[in-house]
């Protein structure tokens, strides 16, 4: 394969660019608790995660009902809950509350 002289130019000036800008360290400290889903950092995000009972309020807000916990696994939580006498399966985002999908059963 041969590369023409422009691709060889291009990567030999982003590569300078990337050498050229020096290395800064944040001042943003994080710490994470294995032990919930709730995790706190020191800058600008405060105390983001959402606790299995506010997962269901989200739910409850959205039209479900008869929410129960079915697995919280990762960041998502897997929730069963009813919608219009359907059964299904909910999967909510355990760090911002978002409804990331749902199978019926």
């Amino acid at each position: 394969m041969i590369l023409s002289k422009t691709t060889i130019a291009a990567g030999l000036l982003a590569l300078s660019t990337l050498a050229a800008v020096p290395a800064q360290a944040s001042g943003a400290y994080v710490q994470v608790d294995y032990r919930s889903r709730h995790h706190s950092y020191q800058g600008d995000v405060h105390n983001s995660g959402v606790s299995i009972d506010q997962a269901g309020s989200i739910l409850r807000d959205a039209g479900y009902w008869r929410v129960h916990l079915v697995e919280n696994r990762g960041n998502v939580y897997q929730m069963s809950a009813r919608m219009n006498g359907v059964r299904y399966m909910v999967f909510i985002s355990a760090d911002d509350g978002r409804i990331l999908g749902r199978n019926r059963f």
